[in-house]
């Protein structure tokens, strides 16, 4: 993506590593019926195994839905559209996310939906490690 489709890229794509190194993982996709990935980063790529972009677009075919677990596809996808739907920018989602050998690993997504001059409307997706949230913040899930 070039420096202008960054202008409309929701804060949190800009954290420091540092704070969310082994923790956050990012994505954009496309907000259309097809689901096509256009963009992956390093920590997405590191923490599901893949080596590049090209293997988690030959991987998934360049498809969102593909990263779901295939049990949990369309319930996922009914409950971003849903959530988009009710005039949310914002959905939050609890599913397994396909890792490069076949493992999942379970995750909390935090979607927007934002316009791309390139690619139209998508949605740029922050994961966080669903595991890890518990354990750094249990006193919190057990309220």
């Amino acid at each position: 993506m070039t420096r202008q489709h960054y202008q409309s890229v929701p804060f949190f794509l800009y954290l420091p590593k540092q704070r969310t190194r082994r923790k956050c993982l990012r994505s954009v996709y496309g907000a259309k019926e097809d689901d096509e990935l256009f963009y992956a980063d390093h920590e997405f790529l590191h923490m599901t195994g893949y080596k590049s972009m090209d293997e988690l677009f030959r991987l998934t075919q360049k498809r969102f839905r593909n990263l779901i677990r295939p049990d949990e596809q369309q319930q996922i996808e009914t409950s971003i559209w849903e959530q988009i739907d009710t005039g949310n920018d914002n959905d939050y989602i609890h599913f397994h996310l396909r890792k490069a050998d076949g493992t999942y690993l379970s995750v909390l997504d935090h979607g927007r939906i934002v316009e791309s001059q390139q690619y139209g409307k998508v949605f740029y997706v922050l994961f966080m490690d669903w595991e890890d949230m518990q354990l750094r913040y249990s006193d919190k899930f057990s309220e």
